[in-house]
C-alpha cells in the first residue's frame, strides 16, 4: 500500500494520529512532546475496525459503509 505520510491530526483528548506510509501512528501528548506512541500496521488496523464494529454495531459511524471482513 502506497500512501503519502500526512501531516498528524488531532483526535481528542492528546491523542494524535499520523499515517507513516507504513501504517498509523497513535501518540497521547501532554502539549510538549509525545508521551506515548503506538504503530498500528494495515493488518491491525483492520482487526481493530472489526473490534469496533462487534463492540459498537449501530454507531451511526457504520451507516453507508462496506461490509468489514
Amino acid at each position: 500500500m502506497s500512501v503519502p505520510h500526512q501531516r498528524k491530526t488531532y483526535l481528542g483528548d492528546g491523542a494524535y494520529v499520523q499515517w507513516d506510509g507504513n501504517g498509523l501512528k497513535l501518540t497521547a501528548e501532554n502539549g510538549i512532546e509525545a508521551t506515548d506512541t503506538v504503530y498500528l500496521e494495515v493488518e491491525v488496523i483492520g482487526s481493530f475496525l472489526q473490534y469496533l464494529k462487534q463492540q459498537f454495531p449501530d454507531a451511526p459511524i457504520w451507516r453507508g459503509t462496506k461490509e468489514i471482513t
